[in-house]
């Protein structure tokens, strides 16, 4: 089960690179480079807030659950202003919301051995 969640883990992220790359020519270059980075943000802050209540005291805890929002926020805040948008065939997804799902795969497949830097 956790080579399944790291997987899954690995699947979001390429997919947020290649979707974002792939927009290049058909939105603003700004928001191209928060399609890249603000999904990896998001997710960034879901698996990190994951870990702190995985494996850390009530001091880690609180500064991971602080860090997951700024990191969240962040990304959202930043996907909204450049109006980044993800398509996929003819499903379309706002950036805020892209970023949220980032968030929540970090958050729900992190496992207490991806805390502990064991991915066997």
């Amino acid at each position: 089960m956790n080579k399944i969640f790291a997987t899954l883990h690995m699947a979001y992220v390429v997919i947020a690179i290649i979707l974002a790359i792939t927009s290049f020519g058909n939105i603003s270059v700004s928001a191209s480079i928060s399609g890249i980075l603000a999904p990896i943000i998001a997710w960034f802050g879901g698996s990190g807030l994951r870990g702190s209540f995985n494996v850390g005291d009530k001091k880690q805890k609180i500064t991971g659950f602080i860090a997951g929002v700024i990191f969240l926020a962040i990304s959202l805040f930043w996907t909204n202003y450049t109006n980044y948008f993800v398509r996929i065939t003819d499903l379309e997804i706002s950036g805020p919301i892209w970023c949220f799902i980032g968030f929540l795969v970090g958050l729900l497949f992190s496992t207490k051995k991806h805390s502990e830097n064991n991915f066997n």
